[in-house]
């Protein structure tokens, strides 16, 4: 059970939670998939010499959005692997960081982007509960 995240309901205690259990890096593959979502839609304009095809996310393709918004998430996502930092730490400051980088992508690229880097705050505060 040490390696595991029990999700529950607010106000319920473990014994009456549901009964998915996720693995304690679940976190992890979410913050990958925005770090590589972010990166295509930088390296769209160069690699394939037109405009990015959503209109909503065109402004990735800009090399003042884009590429700024891929490294930041590449960098929270090479930081939670640090091993010498206690996770609780490690998660507690990624949540402070994504809930920016959510902020930061609400403004100035789109709602649905920001839902996505919603999601990544999401799994980090359940990963933080399991610590």
């Amino acid at each position: 059970m040490a390696n595991t995240v029990v999700l529950s309901a607010p106000g319920q205690t473990a014994q009456g939670a549901l009964d998915l259990k996720l693995p304690r890096w679940s976190y992890l593959p979410t913050v990958w998939v925005a770090t590589l979502m972010f990166l295509s839609a930088a390296s769209w304009p160069m690699v394939f010499e037109s405009q990015y095809p959503y209109a909503g996310l065109r402004i990735l393709g800009s090399s003042e959005v884009g590429w700024p918004l891929a490294l930041a998430t590449g960098g929270l996502a090479l930081f939670l692997l640090i091993p010498f930092i206690p996770m609780r730490a490690r998660l507690l400051i990624g949540i402070g960081f994504s809930s920016c980088l959510a902020f930061v992508t609400a403004i100035f690229v789109s709602v649905s982007a920001f839902a996505f880097c919603m999601l990544i705050v999401y799994a980090l505060v359940n990963a933080v509960e399991g610590v």
